[in-house]
């Protein structure tokens, strides 16, 4: 799984997702809205659903320390009760890659926060040859591009039409980027109401398809 926000074990059941189901989490920056579920999935494996096996955690430069920190105010000491399943955190810089199972996962830089935060775009690929991009939360970046690069699905954020949007990717900023992607599909997520809006709209596309994130959407790939 990528990213967990504060809905994420809520809407994992709701969609009946066993969220125990999950060997591994990759993270890619660490502002609250992508690792806030993480404490509540912990809780959940521990009392709700019991589970009896380790987890991988990827993410960049500090994840293990801001998942302990975050679990701790929330729920105190629970993760060194004696019955907690182990947790493994590897970090990722940005220009280096790590494997899980059948996956690996490239990082390349994103511009998102000041250092020392190192925030990632990601590309995953398994050995089968899917290949996924994964933006995180960016603004546009050479790092952006290579993550997207060559791959059968593009997960990228798109916060606002227009800017000024903070160090976020616009609409109208893809707009301008779209001749130079090389993905067989875009997936917008992080969205804005009025980006949101699009989707029902007659907008005009590049040659590929794009689809606007929505909670529960299935996508299939490969045969």
């Amino acid at each position: 799984m990528v990213d967990i926000g504060p809905t994420g074990l809520s809407s994992l059941k709701r969609l009946g997702l066993d969220p125990q189901r999950i060997d591994c989490f990759v993270f890619t920056h660490l502002h609250g809205d992508h690792i806030a579920g993480f404490p509540f999935w912990v809780l959940d494996g521990l009392f709700q659903n019991p589970r009896e096996h380790s987890v991988k955690v990827i993410g960049p430069h500090g994840i293990e320390t801001r998942l302990k920190q975050l679990t701790k105010i929330l729920y105190g000491e629970i993760l060194d009760r004696d019955d907690a399943f182990a947790i493994h955190f590897e970090e990722i810089l940005p220009g280096q890659s790590v494997s899980h199972g059948e996956w690996k996962i490239d990082g390349f830089p994103a511009s998102h926060m000041d250092p020392p935060e190192q925030p990632l775009c990601l590309q995953i690929s398994s050995n089968c040859g899917i290949k996924i991009g994964f933006s995180g939360d960016t603004e546009f970046c050479d790092g952006l591009m290579q993550a997207g690069h060559d791959t059968d699905l593009f997960v990228a954020e798109c916060s606002a039409l227009k800017p000024p949007a903070g160090r976020h990717c616009t609409w109208e900023e893809w707009q301008k980027h779209f001749g130079a992607l090389t993905t067989k599909k875009l997936v917008l997520t992080h969205l804005s109401d009025d980006v949101r809006a699009l989707s029902s709209g007659d907008i005009p596309l590049p040659g590929f398809p794009i689809l606007f994130a929505d909670d529960g959407m299935t996508i299939t790939l490969g045969n």
